[in-house]
């Protein structure tokens, strides 16, 4: 190869090499600003653990303050099934929400879905104003929050007459007044209650999202046997189990 065809070999090179140069820069000038806030977009990604701090016993009742003083009428044990929602980003999140996409019982005839219980919104553990919220302002980058996905009563006490069990009372032909049911914590509860659920196997599809993120899906499988244990490590491994679908 004579010194003339190395010397247009070199230049023809030498201008590829400039033209890609200058298209990539041209790209980064367009683009950059949306590739570094893809590089540090929010990462969400949900969980459940069956156990503190995620499910765990607590006292429910209404605070009310009379003179000086402040009362808790009718403190009851409640267990609570909570999600954890986390922030694994380099970014906050803004606006989050937690939908209940779909829910399915399971018996050994399979998936039936329940077409009450699709597209709503479950509240947050998080409270303003003394009510649970639905929509979390925001979620800092490398933090988590609780999302309420269900609770169960004593039964004892579910059947109370009072206004704070007017959306926890409902019966079933084939369940006693002693065994516990499950209240999903939905957003909106409708009079005919179909939040509550009676003992069985149930799978809850769920979707989280916020407005400058991605949804983010997860199966939840859940079983109520109908019984009560006062001890929490008991009631999480005999009267309700909660864990991670893998379907």
């Amino acid at each position: 190869m004579d010194s003339e065809t190395v010397a247009a070999w070199v230049e023809a090179i030498g201008t590829w090499l400039a033209a890609t140069l200058t298209f990539f820069v041209l790209l980064w000038a367009v683009f950059h600003e949306r590739l570094i806030d893809w590089f540090n977009r929010p990462k969400l990604s949900v969980s459940i653990r069956p156990s503190a701090p995620d499910c765990m016993k607590l006292l429910w009742g209404m605070l009310k303050q009379r003179a000086d003083s402040i009362e808790v009428p009718l403190p009851v044990p409640v267990y609570y099934l909570r999600l954890r929602v986390s922030n694994f980003g380099s970014r906050k999140a803004d606006t989050l929400q937690v939908r209940l996409a779909k829910v399915e019982q399971l018996d050994k005839d399979g998936n039936h879905p329940i077409p009450s219980l699709s597209n709503l919104n479950l509240t947050w553990a998080r409270k303003e104003n003394g009510d649970n919220l639905v929509f979390l302002p925001t979620l800092q980058r490398r933090a988590f929050e609780h999302c309420n996905l269900a609770h169960v009563f004593r039964p004892t006490d579910r059947h109370r007459k009072h206004v704070f069990f007017l959306f926890e009372q409902k019966e079933w032909p084939h369940v006693s007044k002693d065994q516990t049911i499950l209240s999903l914590d939905v957003a909106d509860k409708a009079f005919h209650l179909p939040h509550l659920l009676p003992p069985g196997s149930y799978r809850f599809h769920l979707a989280v999202s916020s407005a400058d993120v991605a949804p983010v899906t997860k199966t939840i499988d859940l079983t109520l046997t109908g019984d009560w244990y006062d001890d929490e490590g008991e009631m999480f491994l005999k009267g309700v189990t909660v864990s991670e679908s893998t379907h």
